[in-house]
């Protein structure tokens, strides 16, 4: 079993900038794009879409679907979950009357958990989407400034911390 970080798909680098400047090895073309189930509720669609629409164009596939579809549902879950505590209690009584946490709060607990793993295999977290950015262009290329005579200055700056 290989130990590390899994491959990034070959889109997601080519959007990235190929930084490290290695061959970035082709992907597998699948022409269509994930299909969502017949049994997807309004707001599981609606959801499904969101997701749809907020990947780089040309990043989900049909082979994506399955992934897409977990996070679609996870989010519905975790969404239900939230206005039902809302309305009633983040606690319940337990068998012997004290208060106990709500069978909601762990549910909506496990439904979290699955965005977020399926979230990292789209890529949706907020550091990949950080990482995603266009390709620099030539003109920012340190060497090439200083070869014409350019002056220099670094594209990402860091805030300074008081």
């Amino acid at each position: 079993m290989p130990v590390g970080r899994p491959p990034k798909p070959s889109r997601i680098r080519e959007l990235e900038g190929n930084r490290g400047r290695r061959p970035i090895p082709k992907g597998v073309n699948v022409p269509s794009r994930p299909i969502a189930p017949d049994y997807f509720d309004d707001q599981q669609k609606c959801l499904w879409r969101q997701i749809e629409y907020s990947m780089p164009a040309g990043v989900l596939t049909l082979a994506d679907s399955q992934a897409v579809e977990r996070m679609a549902v996870a989010w519905a879950r975790y969404r239900d979950c939230q206005v039902k505590i809302t309305q009633l209690s983040m606690f319940a009584r337990g068998s012997t009357g004290q208060l106990a946490m709500s069978p909601l709060v762990k549910i909506q607990a496990l439904a979290a958990r699955e965005m977020h793993q399926a979230g990292e295999v789209l890529g949706l977290s907020p550091v990949a989407r950080a990482r995603i950015a266009a390709p620099e262009s030539s003109d920012d290329d340190p060497l090439a400034l200083l070869l014409d005579g350019g002056r220099y200055a670094p594209v990402h700056r860091r805030p300074k911390v008081h």
